[in-house]
């Protein structure tokens, strides 16, 4: 057995166990421990956010929609809206 099929199995099993620990709780994205200005604070979003988005792809995939169209999407969708006002939250009641 070669290093590349090792180094492949040791990806597989590190990105499940991610997996597994991510969805432990996906309602839950921690608060910010630095200023925005700091140099490290997008590094830090991106750690918050990751779980909750590999979750969205997972389930569109799932759902049958193309992973990368989706992630394309996903990318692009909140610079669209990012200036326009907030939605009033639907009522589910």
């Amino acid at each position: 057995m070669g290093n590349g099929s090792v180094r492949a199995r040791w990806a597989r099993t590190l990105l499940t166990e991610r997996r597994a620990m991510n969805m432990l709780n996906l309602n839950a994205i921690p608060s910010p421990s630095r200023a925005a200005t700091d140099l490290n604070y997008e590094a830090d979003l991106k750690v918050a956010l990751e779980p909750v988005l590999d979750n969205l792809l997972d389930r569109t995939e799932a759902a049958g929609w193309d992973r990368h169209k989706a992630a394309y999407t996903i990318c692009f969708w909140p610079l669209a809206n990012s200036r326009a006002p907030k939605r009033a939250q639907k009522s589910h009641l």
